[in-house]
């Protein structure tokens, strides 16, 4: 009867252990595929959907060339919005993106932009972090001038700066970037879509330096 025990113990512990087994194995399938969906492509950068508390990142990986064209590294830049999803918006260059780097560049804003609630983080993300990061000295300034002179900034607009790059950021019909000139770049959007246009023109110019490594 002992023996007879023993071995119905010893096939319990042997269920037991497959059991546990395949629930580990079935657990990292599990970590494996949630991980590769988080992770995707596009412009030909890697791009990985995190997620802190309640706030969705993606994650790309720029790589960053030396004076010779090749690959040193990666820096990381950070989307709000699924880049993917951002495909659709607009994009009317006659050229590619360029920055007269001899000559400040002016982010300028219209004043109907602080009724919308990511406009902050749009043009700060922009301004402060992404053209700096790609080293465009950048400094704020305002389409309207009453607007400027309140503030004590420059009134900068398309007209106001011809020989600078100037980036107007205003309200439209449609969420859409256009070019009137070279180092004129139109941000417009609808419906209080600033992060969008904003993140499409980063995008835009990742792209385009992607291609350059090519």
């Amino acid at each position: 009867m002992a023996k007879k025990k023993k071995k119905k113990i010893e096939k319990q512990a042997n269920i037991i252990g497959i059991v546990l087994l395949s629930s580990i194995v079935l657990i990292l399938l599990i970590a494996v595929a949630v991980g590769s969906t988080n992770k995707f492509k596009y412009l030909g950068v890697e791009f990985e959907k995190q997620k802190y508390g309640d706030i969705v990142f993606y994650t790309g990986q720029i790589p960053l060339k030396n004076q010779y064209n090749a690959i040193v590294g990666y820096t990381e830049i950070d989307f709000r919005n699924d880049p993917r999803e951002l495909k659709d918006i607009k994009l009317d260059l006659a050229n590619d993106i360029t920055f007269k780097r001899d000559w400040v560049t002016f982010l300028s804003v219209a004043p109907e932009l602080e009724q919308c609630e990511d406009s902050g983080i749009a043009i700060i993300n922009l301004g402060a972090i992404f053209l700096k990061n790609v080293n465009v000295p950048t400094t704020m300034g305002y389409m309207n001038k009453t607007q400027a002179d309140k503030e004590g900034r420059d009134h900068a607009t398309c007209a106001t700066y011809p020989l600078n790059t100037v980036i107007e950021v205003k309200s439209g019909q449609e969420t859409a970037i256009t070019s009137t000139r070279e180092g004129c770049y139109e941000l417009t959007y609808k419906d209080c879509e600033v992060l969008d246009v904003v993140e499409k023109f980063q995008l835009e110019i990742i792209r385009q330096h992607v291609e350059s490594l090519i």
